[in-house]
């Protein structure tokens, strides 16, 4: 295995990790654009600073979060760690072959991390659009329901080779790492 291997698969499974300790921290707020210690920590790691009180509460207002850290933190964390990961990629001349491949689709992941991981904390703690302003009350009220319940996970499900965060039951190959989550064992080869 060469240093370059090794350092892709080290990138790999660090970034995964990342990626995954940032959505689990932020899920696990309980109050919506509200934050926790284990958040505030995380924010201290990656060096980004909170939004004050008044941004939170603004985000509440705008965002009808059902829980989470607020998205603009995660965003923030997200562009951190994208900036750490892109420092600690090999050359890429390199890489040749299936490596080149691989550091490709990490390259990729690297640089669609804030946008595309954003999208999909939003679609953990925003409730789903519900095709007009008053379609959700509408269908409230002829079913005699007071009050639409909210459900949603505090924990996610993770990778077991690099903790890379696992968003629905039906992915089941690591989108950081290549770990296909149904086998027990080394992580696919490339």
């Amino acid at each position: 295995m060469s240093n370059v291997e090794q350092r892709l698969g080290w990138l790999e499974a660090a970034l995964g990790r990342a990626v995954g300790d940032a959505f689990a921290a932020a899920l696990a707020v309980e109050n919506p654009a509200g934050t926790s210690g284990q958040w505030q920590n995380l924010l201290g790691i990656w060096g980004v600073a909170a939004i004050s009180e008044e941004e939170r509460a603004r985000a509440r207002a705008a965002t009808q979060m059902t829980h989470g850290a607020p998205a603009d933190e995660v965003y923030a964390v997200l562009t951190r760690i994208g900036e750490w990961a892109t420092a600690q990629l090999p050359d890429a001349y390199d890489c040749d072959g299936p490596l080149e491949r691989r550091y490709d689709k990490l390259r990729r992941a690297i640089d669609e991390l804030r946008n595309e991981w954003l999208k999909r904390y939003k679609g953990q703690v925003m409730p789903a659009p519900s095709g007009g302003m008053f379609a959700h009350a509408m269908a409230a009220a002829k079913s005699g329901a007071a009050t639409p319940e909210v459900a949603w996970r505090t924990v996610i499900l993770r990778c077991q080779n690099c903790g890379g965060p696992r968003l629905t039951d039906g992915e089941f190959e690591c989108e950081f790492c290549g770990y296909h989550l149904g086998e027990k064992g080394p992580r696919r080869q490339w």
